[in-house]
């Protein structure tokens, strides 16, 4: 095998269980690997300030000759100099915004936190950007943004892309399950931006006029929105229909996709203001080979795909009995396979780690 280079990957994740940003990382370190690459991933995961310092002392510490910057939402000012740093010693920097800047702006604007926190956030927003992102060779995102200024200095620095994911870890869905209860799963983070709560509403609305057929609904994970999920579910009595599952790994997924016909997305991408998308749980729902419900938001990787239920983009709660309906029109013995090799085509990071790399 030759080797191409060697490249470092840095970025700062939560110290969640089963976190989807720390297996993305695991997927491109792979997906790099197998290209001929010599890799090596930093992964800062301490809580608070100790994190972003860290993040920042590993690259400067950097021994690689490509880096692979994931963007933070509020420390890149203190990433400058460490960039900066690498950029001397002839080091290519490849920095990765996985989010708009300015739907983390919005973010932040709907979040929970005290208005003094909120008004500390967009501030560090407002001088990180563009200057922080100045330093950097190239960079990458998946969606537009939606205030330009942010990126006015670096628009020749940019390349727009797609997310991916590593196909081979994932098994694909069993296609023979039970069809007297329509079985539905979720697994995210459990944001407002995921729009759960039309889910949920769309269920007690198929509850309580006794639509067929009899509905479940998986919600896979935890997050900031989950008590006040749990708390829609008791005041609507719908504790027979929705379950909270607690984040659990691949091979665990396994039997909850087994048994579900549909996945959801993100439904609530319009509460940021958000009209792309790029989303690892589309992509690894396709890799699991089962049809999904996405918000009326653009996705490059799944432009026009028939095992896609396109929900309005609004807050009005989901329509379980035209999602089922949809259910039946593309069920086949061959639909799981089929949205496999799609995803296999398509979305498998062996095919898109390039445009992570000096061209």
């Amino acid at each position: 095998m030759i080797v191409n280079s060697t490249i470092s990957i840095y970025a700062k994740v939560g110290n969640i269980p089963h976190n989807g940003v720390s297996k993305k990382i695991r997927d491109i370190a792979s997906a790099l690997k197998e290209n001929g690459h010599i890799v090596d991933v930093k992964v800062a995961s301490e809580p608070g300030i100790r994190g972003h310092l860290n993040l920042a002392l590993n690259i400067i510490k950097n021994k690689s000759s490509t880096l692979i910057i994931r963007m933070t939402a509020f420390s890149m000012l203190i990433l400058i100099l460490p960039m900066i740093i690498n950029r001397l010693k002839g080091n290519f920097i490849t920095l990765e915004i996985p989010t708009p800047i300015s739907s983390i702006y919005n973010e932040v604007k709907i979040s929970n936190d005290s208005e003094i926190k909120k008004n500390l956030k967009k501030t560090l927003i407002n001088i990180s950007f563009p200057i922080s992102l100045l330093p950097a060779n190239k960079i990458v995102y998946y969606a537009d943004e939606t205030e330009n200024y942010y990126i006015t200095f670096v628009k020749n620095k940019m390349q727009k892309i797609s997310n991916g994911i590593n196909c081979k870890t994932i098994n694909i869905k069993k296609s023979n399950i039970d069809q007297k209860i329509f079985t539905m799963v979720s697994v995210s983070s459990i944001e407002k931006w995921h729009g759960l709560d039309r889910v949920i509403f769309g269920i007690r609305n198929h509850v309580c006029n006794k639509f067929n057929p009899t509905v479940r609904l998986y919600i896979i994970g935890t997050g900031v929105e989950l008590p006040h999920l749990k708390k829609l579910v008791q005041d609507n009595q719908l504790t027979d229909y929705i379950f909270f599952i607690d984040p659990i790994s691949d091979s665990d997924l396994d039997i909850y996709f087994d048994n579900s016909h549909i996945a959801f997305s993100s439904l609530g991408l319009h509460r940021k203001n958000l009209i792309q998308t790029s989303e690892l749980k589309n992509r690894e729902y396709a890799a699991r080979g089962i049809p999904m419900v996405m918000s009326e938001v653009m996705d490059i990787d799944f432009p026009d795909q028939k095992f896609i239920y396109h929900a309005p983009s609004n807050d009005e709660p989901i329509n379980i009995k035209n999602i089922y309906d949809f259910y039946l029109t593309i069920s086949n013995n061959a639909l799981n396979t089929d949205i496999r090799s799609y995803a296999e085509k398509v979305v498998d990071y062996r095919n898109k780690v390039k445009n992570l790399l000096p061209l």
